[in-house]
């Protein structure tokens, strides 16, 4: 199933607020350098995420989600203990 437009933009903002609090930090990633990465208006940005804040906790949210889903991945019963803490390791 494809993400609608909305979807996808909301999915560009994340992606690109991720990389730029990832590389500067919180108050070094700006909305400006988000907005471009993410290829949309300032407008757009901020009717996706109100607030620096509202989109920090969703970037939060979703990489939280995402780690999730990859321990349960590998917390397979038929894996060794040992493996699958590896794993786990890895996937942080």
């Amino acid at each position: 199933m494809s993400l609608n437009n909305k979807q996808q933009k909301t999915q560009a903002i994340i992606k690109a607020a991720c990389h730029y609090f990832l590389q500067y930090g919180y108050n070094g990633a700006t909305t400006d350098l988000i907005q471009k990465k993410a290829g949309v208006s300032k407008a757009t940005l901020y009717n996706h995420f109100p607030t620096k804040e509202s989109l920090f906790a969703s970037v939060v949210n979703t990489q939280c989600k995402h780690f999730i889903e990859q321990v349960r991945a590998i917390s397979l019963p038929d894996m060794h203990f040992s493996e699958s803490l590896f794993r786990i390791g890895e996937a942080y």
